[in-house]
């Protein structure tokens, strides 16, 4: 059943019934990104009782307000800056050989490996399926057959690719790939990548493979009470750019929104565009 637009608007709210209720949305607790969400979304269907006809999100008042907002609970960045790669992945190739790795090692470094090379969230990691991804020696082709945050009709994240890290074995993504699933064969309950370390070993939720991120970050001198396991991305996309990887390679690998306008405007092929994660994993040899 559909709300009529015409009856909606006959109730027409004055600038104090607005102010008075976003205040109350900021007195609960909510910052700028939320109150300013709920006024949008109030001036899609009402207007309100002005004499001069201001538009809603026009009116001085309305702007003042959500000005003091933002000064009082500002909707910026996380973070300022962010940490160096290198010591990550210096820790990381201390986890070697693969063969004295405990399970809950090797599930780390794999981990902390895909999200460095890849540039993803924890999400998506989460959702990696053995039956979706290709495998050989020399490369992986990792596919997502599951909706993600950024999944929308008609785009999807598109396949990643990674190949050999020959340069360094012990950092080598697909190299650990293969010990793991190997490692995991008679274990696995189903035929998600990550399955949990100790019996039932069945798939693991998401915040376990956050807490891994975490903790191998902390292990490798990372101060975590300043930074979160969702660190990777912007760590390992500021490394990549910073060596002058292509913005539109970026922007594809991390699965950004405006992915769609690079791919459309240089199309580019995805596959075998593999310099995002070569990029990442020679940073562990830079002094």
């Amino acid at each position: 059943m559909f709300c009529d637009r015409a009856k909606v608007n006959k109730f027409q709210p004055s600038v104090a019934d607005i102010l008075s209720f976003l205040t109350e949305l900021h007195d609960s607790g909510l910052g700028y990104s939320a109150v300013n969400t709920a006024k949008s979304a109030i001036s899609s269907f009402l207007s309100i009782a002005d004499p001069n006809r201001a538009h809603f999100g026009s009116h001085v008042l309305i702007k003042r307000f959500m000005k003091g907002i933002f000064e009082i609970k500002p909707s910026l960045p996380r973070y300022n800056c962010t940490w160096s790669i290198e010591k990550v992945l210096k820790f990381l190739k201390s986890l070697a050989p693969l063969t004295k790795l405990s399970l809950l090692q090797l599930s780390r470094k794999l981990v902390t490996l895909l999200a460095l090379s890849t540039g993803q969230r924890a999400q998506t990691l989460h959702m990696l399926d053995i039956r979706n991804i290709e495998s050989c020696e020399t490369h992986l082709k990792l596919r997502i057959g599951d909706l993600l945050k950024t999944s929308k009709p008609n785009s999807h994240l598109p396949e990643l690719f990674i190949s050999q890290y020959i340069v360094d074995l012990d950092l080598c993504v697909v190299r650990t790939y293969l010990f793991y699933v190997e490692k995991t064969v008679n274990l696995r309950q189903d035929s998600r990548l990550f399955i949990k370390t100790q019996k039932p070993y069945s798939w693991v939720s998401r915040q376990t493979l956050s807490h891994w991120i975490k903790d191998t970050l902390k292990q490798a001198g990372i101060d975590m009470s300043c930074f979160s396991p969702h660190s990777t991305r912007s760590a390992s996309c500021s490394a990549a750019a910073s060596s002058n990887v292509p913005i539109d390679t970026i922007l594809r690998t991390a699965g950004w929104k405006r992915d769609n306008v690079f791919r459309k405007f240089y199309n580019r092929p995805v596959s075998n565009d593999d310099s995002f994660s070569r990029t990442i994993l020679s940073k562990a040899g830079d002094n």
